[in-house]
Formats: C-alpha cells, sequence, structure tokens
C-alpha cells in the first residue's frame, strides 16, 4: 500500500508573529490528520544569520510537535525571484522528492505563497506521483502593489504571471474567501478544483467561558468597564489609527470605556496610545490570547477599500467570534459583511472616514443586545479548522 507523504512548503521569516496564529497552528492541525509531515521553509541568508536564535526556538517547537523541519537558505529572494528561484530551490531539494518516489511514497505538497508554490511547480515536473495544493491566502499582486508602492509595472506583471501559473498549474487551490475566488476566476478563468477555506481560529485557545472571562476581567479591573478590544501588530494597514479614534467616540457617550490592546508591538502601542489613562497595552503569549480576548466587548476590525482587503480574510475575525466578542468591522473585507449582517454577528460601517456615520454606526452597536454565545457557536461551525475536516480529508486523499 502506497503511503502520503505530506510537505508544507511556507517562503519566508517563521520568526514574524503570523506564524504562530497562521503557520505554526496550522501545521499542528493538519500534523493531527497526517503524521507523515514534513515543514520546509525557504529564508534568506541575512535573516537567517540575524534571527538565528529565534529562529531556532520556533524549530525547537516544532521538533518537541514531532514535525519534522528544515530550513532552506538562499540570497535575497526578492532579487532572485521567479524562475532562478524556483530552479535554485528545485536543484536543492528536487532529488529529495525523487527518492520519496523511488521508496514508493505519494508526495502531497501543500504550499503557502506564491513563491514557495512556484518552486513546487518545478519540482512536480521533476517527480511522479506529486499532488501540489496551493494554499493562497492573499491576492499577491494587490498586496505588493500596497507593501512596495515604488515596484516596476514590469515587476508586478511578473508577479500577475507567477500568481497566474501557480493557480492554473496547481491541482487544487484553496481560497480563503468567495471574492478572492470570483477575483481570481475573472482574471485567470474557471478553475476546476477550489475550496473555500477561510482565515481560521484555533477552538482549543479561542472559546467562549463566561466564567473564565470574568476571571480575567476581574484580573485586570474591568469588572465592571465597557471594554473595546483591538488583538494585533500595530501595521499602518491594520487602521489603529481608526480604532483609537472609535473608543475615543465610546469614551464621549459612556464613561465606563476602556481600550484593551493586545499586541507584540508594545514599544510603538505605548508610543501612539499609552498616554490615555483609560488604555490597558499587553503582550500576550499566543496560547493564553484567547483568555484576554474574551474580556472584549467589542472587537475592533477595520480596513481600507483597497483590492488587497476586498479579497482578505482576517484571522483576528476568527478569533473575536470564537470567543464570542460582537465585531465592530468596516465593509469591504472579504465576505465579512454579508456573515456579520445576516448572522447578527456585530455591526459594520461603510466610510469610517465620515465621522457622523462612524458616529452613528458606533451608537447603534452601543444599544444592540448582542449574544455571546451564539456568536461563538456560529464560531465553532464555520471559523474554527475542525468545521473544514472533511474538506482537509478530501484534500489530502
Amino acid at each position: 500500500m502506497k503511503k502520503n507523504i505530506k510537505i508544507f512548503i511556507y517562503n519566508g521569516d517563521i520568526t514574524e508573529g503570523i506564524i504562530d496564529s497562521q503557520v505554526l497552528s496550522y501545521l499542528d492541525f493538519l500534523k493531527g490528520i497526517d503524521h507523515n509531515l514534513i515543514f520546509i521553509n525557504f529564508i534568506s541568508i541575512k535573516t537567517f544569520a540575524q534571527k538565528y536564535r529565534l529562529i531556532k526556538n520556533k524549530q525547537k517547537y516544532m521538533k518537541e510537535k514531532k514535525i519534522f523541519n528544515f530550513c532552506f537558505l538562499a540570497l535575497n529572494q526578492m532579487k532572485i525571484s521567479g524562475k532562478v528561484l524556483s530552479l535554485y530551490y528545485s536543484l536543492s531539494i528536487g532529488f529529495v522528492f525523487l527518492l520519496l518516489n523511488l521508496l514508493g511514497y505519494n508526495i502531497i505538497l501543500h504550499s503557502r505563497g506564491i513563491w514557495s508554490t512556484l518552486f513546487c511547480t518545478y519540482v512536480k515536473k521533476i517527480s511522479y506521483r506529486c499532488k501540489l495544493i496551493f494554499d493562497m491566502r492573499a491576492d499577491s499582486v494587490s498586496e505588493y502593489k500596497f507593501l512596495y508602492p515604488s515596484m516596476t509595472s514590469n515587476a508586478i506583471s511578473h508577479i500577475e504571471r507567477v500568481q497566474k501559473k501557480c493557480v492554473l498549474e496547481s491541482d487544487i487551490c484553496l481560497m480563503v474567501s468567495n471574492a478572492l475566488k470570483k477575483n481570481i476566476f475573472h482574471r485567470y478563468g474557471d478553475i476546476d478544483k477550489t475550496y473555500i477555506i477561510p482565515s481560521i481560529g484555533r477552538s482549543d485557545i479561542f472559546s467562549y467561558d463566561s466564567n473564565i472571562r470574568e476571571c480575567v476581567r476581574d484580573k485586570l479591573g474591568l469588572s465592571d468597564k465597557f471594554v473595546i478590544g483591538y488583538s494585533g501588530s500595530m501595521h499602518s494597514w491594520q487602521r489603529v489609527d481608526k480604532a483609537f479614534e472609535l473608543f475615543e467616540i465610546v469614551q464621549s457617550f459612556r464613561n465606563d470605556a476602556v481600550l484593551l490592546i493586545l499586541t507584540k508591538d508594545i514599544e510603538k502601542a505605548h508610543e501612539l496610545y499609552g498616554k490615555n489613562a483609560n488604555s490597558i497595552i499587553m503582550s500576550i503569549e499566543y496560547e493564553d490570547l484567547g483568555r484576554y480576548v474574551q474580556c472584549f466587548d467589542l472587537g475592533v476590525l477595520l480596513r481600507d477599500k483597497i483590492l488587497l482587503n476586498k479579497v482578505s480574510s482576517p484571522t483576528k475575525f476568527s478569533e473575536y467570534i470564537l470567543c464570542g466578542v460582537p465585531v465592530f468591522v468596516s465593509t469591504g473585507i472579504g465576505d465579512l459583511e454579508d456573515i456579520v449582517t445576516n448572522m447578527k454577528l456585530g455591526v459594520c460601517v461603510e466610510n469610517f472616514d465620515d465621522r457622523s456615520e462612524f458616529e452613528r454606526e458606533i451608537k447603534k452597536f452601543l444599544i444592540t443586545l448582542f449574544n455571546r454565545n451564539l456568536i461563538a457557536e456560529f464560531g465553532k461551525y464555520y471559523f474554527c479548522r475542525e468545521a473544514y475536516i472533511n474538506i482537509y480529508n478530501d484534500i489530502y486523499s
């Protein structure tokens, strides 16, 4: 009987905050589905040298979880992207896949992002019995345009071609929203094998328990407070400035309002928002994050109306609702507007730059009674990984 070897491939810095919530926790989940799991990470020599100790700590964590992991070094990947990058990786480890084939293994390549997937399309050409899953977390073209506004039109066109190749040459495409699927189909044509799996949270970390909620709120001195909560980085695209503005508006309506920020960017958060006497800024380990998110009475999720956000699925949303937190979100974020409105999970604001509209929707939120138990139950049905176990079994069969 042939065995499957599952290889999860990631091209990027494994010391970033996104790794805990979206990659390592994902690997932990996949490990439960199939014990034959290998993690391969591509990283630049420069990053490896600068963050050697942090990288080793992440690798130690994976070893404890019994996830075999390998770190492959390359030059600056932005400078050798495309075929050179892919051929470099293919020559580096392609022989491993050939050996596994000769030993009778079927290889399932689960690749996150376009550069890892581009590499995998080359591996497929030299390795038979190989299935490629493209885990498409975002539209890479709009992502690069946003992150690198000075990129030339030729570079953007190249990224578009790479993404198209990844989509068309993969056996399965995983997409985080119907909005992303619709956009990709419009650009590249209909794709036969696609699944919608939103950015989803760990139900063992994020859940709702009224006793734990009250215990932590009491510990923080928030028992009689209305807590506006934000969890995440201080990057400008997160629009934390608008979260703080929302907090100030709520403060003008009720004097028991408190802003609770959970972030790893402690210094920046204190610099920007620490002067307000009614703000609490904390850095919480990922495994304990859910206990503190439960303290929120309102979870903030605001984004600008750009393509990058229109096709997205923020992990923050799933973590909020798994904890039974009603959300205040802006429209134009993936599929969230319909979900939030139809399931009564919170309130959506169309234009948060319009002060009168912003205040009107905040007032609407404050007078609405939300059922935290029902919000958490909905989260468990649609926004935790266990909810998609049948799809994963189908993908890895």
